[in-house]
């Protein structure tokens, strides 16, 4: 138990890690800053192929735009990597993508704007 708690804790912190690098940095030589002005470009333009093609551009347009959906994504590949049988995939993904969520809410806490109160 301890070994898959430990694997749980380090797969979420380079996931964390990882994903704050895709979202919110520009990446080597600019990678993903352009990647994110692409797909931001072909979405807003309604550049987007039908079918398969299209769901999946959908799914890399929100992961690259979304932080939630990005660590989704980056534990999902992470898991699929490294586990074995699908019943300790499911669940490992879904501690390492809330785990990773939980510590970028402790390290970057929601900004509140002023003049909107929440009913």
């Amino acid at each position: 138990m301890s070994n898959v708690l430990s694997e749980v804790i380090v797969l979420s912190l380079i996931v964390w890690w990882l994903s704050n690098m895709i979202r919110y940095e520009e990446g080597p030589l600019g990678l993903f800053d352009k990647l994110q002005s692409y797909l931001h470009h072909r979405f807003k333009s309604g550049i987007v192929p039908q079918g398969v093609l299209g769901a999946l551009s959908y799914l890399c347009f929100q992961a690259v735009t979304c932080f939630s959906c990005t660590v989704t994504v980056v534990s999902g590949g992470f898991s699929a990597l490294t586990q074995g049988s699908l019943t300790r995939f499911f669940i490992v993904w879904l501690a390492v993508s809330g785990l990773a969520r939980f510590m970028d809410y402790i390290v970057i806490p929601p900004i509140e704007i002023e003049g909107e109160q929440e009913e």
